[in-house]
């Protein structure tokens, strides 16, 4: 592998594309799984012990792995780049790297089956949420009311995003309490300012009340038709029977 060039500090977008252009040419996996490796030892000590061995890491994001080398090396990356790395480390690598508990695995029950329109809103909502954070935390043009109503979703898909959402409130919900416990979480989201991170909260228990309030007017709506049909189909009996009475007279 030849010599990594020096880069200008701080980078800009240029020098950081030129960066994970001559990564992508040079490295190889084994460096990969030992960038991330060396960036949870600096900035992320706590979490060693709960990971799997070094060669067990899986990094299907190479670029993230990159950054995290470059950062660990002291560059100063583009803050966008920055926010999205910070986004794809906690969300996408890190909970990958936890170890196995073998005995919760061969008692794990059977998955739920989940619709497929489902996973569909999931995926939207995770974008959406993104571009969320990416304004500052100060677009709200999207709303999870109109998205359910705009899929005709069922009640599932509602219950389903917020069991999908909820760890993340969690989160967000820790990263806001001080003391020594929170440490780590809060340097997760240390990209957000601590206004930010309350919009981003009161968010995701905005997304949590559309769901409710979707919920609420379906099983109205549900209500609704059954009497209705059960209205029809007394009337239409009553109406037979009146038949029944006229043809036997």
């Amino acid at each position: 592998m030849p010599t990594q060039p020096k880069w200008n500090n701080p980078m800009s977008d240029l020098d950081l594309i030129k960066a994970l252009s001559w990564f992508h040419a040079y490295s190889n996996e084994t460096k990969t799984k030992r960038y991330i490796k060396d960036y949870l030892q600096m900035f992320k000590s706590s979490l060693i012990p709960h990971l799997k061995n070094v060669n067990e890491y899986v990094i299907q994001d190479v670029s993230s792995a990159y950054i995290a080398h470059l950062i660990t090396e002291g560059y100063e990356i583009p803050e966008s780049a920055k926010k999205k790395f910070i986004i794809a480390l906690e969300r996408n690598i890190i909970p990958t790297l936890y170890k196995t508990d073998e005995k919760k695995v061969a008692k794990k029950p059977k998955p739920k089956k989940v619709n497929k329109e489902t996973i569909v809103d999931i995926g939207e909502l995770e974008s959406q949420l993104d571009t969320y954070i990416a304004s500052g935390c100060h677009d709200k043009s999207f709303t999870v009311y109109k998205y359910l109503h705009g899929k005709n979703a069922k009640q599932m898909d509602a219950t389903e995003i917020k069991k999908w959402f909820k760890p993340l409130r969690s989160e967000l919900e820790d990263a806001l309490k001080i003391g020594v416990k929170y440490k780590d979480i809060r340097e997760s989201y240390s990209f957000l300012t601590k206004p930010q991170l309350k919009r981003l909260t009161k968010y995701v228990d905005t997304m949590f009340m559309d769901c409710d309030k979707y919920m609420k007017e379906k099983r109205v709506s549900r209500t609704t038709k059954k009497k209705q049909n059960g209205t029809s189909e007394t009337q239409a009996s009553l109406e037979n029977h009146l038949v029944e009475l006229t043809t036997k007279q």
